[in-house]
């Protein structure tokens, strides 16, 4: 019988990993290692570039980093622009 399921260490359990082909880019928990997939580092973001599919890993900054709404959630709070939702016509 072959075995299936995560059978790495506990501290990676719940890490993230992706996988880059020519069109899409695959974002997944662990549970089966396989060949071409990526491990996500802690405290990492995937940025992907939806037009290009590039892809950068950046660290997250500390708390104190980030002050106040994003400048597109500020403009919709205050009757301004449309968030980006309205604007692509989503539901």
């Amino acid at each position: 019988m072959v075995q299936q399921g995560y059978t790495g260490p506990p501290e990676r359990y719940f890490d993230l990993a992706y996988c880059e082909t020519d069109s899409a880019v695959v974002v997944a928990s662990t549970g089966w290692p396989q060949d071409g997939w990526t491990w996500l580092p802690n405290r990492h973001v995937l940025v992907i570039d939806r037009e290009t599919l590039r892809t950068k890993v950046e660290p997250l900054g500390p708390k104190s980093a980030v002050s106040g709404p994003l400048p597109v959630q500020a403009a919709a709070m205050a009757g301004g622009a449309p968030s980006r939702h309205r604007e692509s016509g989503g539901r």
